[in-house]
């Protein structure tokens, strides 16, 4: 079973809610390009243009197999912290984290969630009347004008 994490957009609205899974990757790790166009995470793309060009480039002048295994880091790298990348991006972009789901497939979460979240509040009792709350006076005592055992 996975962990899932519910974001709700700023607006709050439960019907725009977003699932993300805390597992890696599998897309990440095969098409890196794809995984951060599809969840729109730019300056991740970005990044990881320029970081691909620069170990291919050092391995390059190494050898070609040592190029090859250095442009696969970056890839590794999204197959482990993809997923958080986009928790950051939601969280930056002011989506709120509002449960963790714990379930053994998306449907699964999102049904879970919206079975809670949906779910109707039970009603508030009436208040107790006010006279539940005040002390009855004590018997043989009298109100007088003395504080303690002090007169005034």
């Amino acid at each position: 079973m996975a962990v899932y994490t519910a974001y709700l957009p700023p607006d709050g609205n439960a019907g725009n809610a977003r699932f993300v899974a805390d597992r890696p990757s599998l897309l990440a790790l095969v098409l890196p390009l794809v995984f951060l166009l599809w969840h729109r995470l730019w300056w991740p793309l970005v990044l990881y243009v320029l970081v691909t060009i620069l170990l291919m480039a050092i391995g390059a002048t190494v050898s070609e197999g040592l190029s090859a295994a250095l442009g696969l880091l970056p890839g590794l790298f999204l197959f482990v912290h993809g997923r958080d990348l986009v928790r950051e991006n939601l969280l930056a972009r002011g989506w709120r984290e509002t449960a963790a789901i714990s379930a053994a497939s998306a449907a699964e979460a999102e049904l879970r969630f919206f079975h809670h979240h949906a779910a109707p509040a039970a009603p508030m009792p009436p208040p107790l009347p006010q006279q539940a709350f005040q002390r009855p006076a004590p018997a043989g005592r009298q109100q007088s004008g003395s504080l303690g055992i002090f007169p005034q």
